[in-house]
């Protein structure tokens, strides 16, 4: 399984929320930093929430918890 299945961002999948005209979605960026998975907030929504965990990265189980919340996850793809 990759890490996008992991992270269920498939669009056909997910529901859209929309709170007051606004989508309920944050944009991520994965890295791997020694060997280990690393999943960083890229847009201000995602930047705050990582703020109010206290964190610089989200755990799978915060992003499961993001989720929950009514969130849409979307990874940003890499560049080469």
């Amino acid at each position: 399984m990759t890490t996008a299945e992991n992270l269920d961002t498939s669009a056909t999948t997910a529901k859209r929320l929309y709170i007051r005209g606004y989508e309920m979605q944050i944009t991520v960026r994965i890295a791997t930093n020694y060997g280990q998975r690393a999943v960083y907030p890229v847009c201000e929504v995602a930047k705050k929430l990582a703020e109010l965990i206290g964190a610089k990265t989200f755990t799978d189980r915060a992003l499961a918890q993001i989720k929950e919340l009514g969130y849409t996850v979307t990874v940003q793809q890499q560049a080469l």
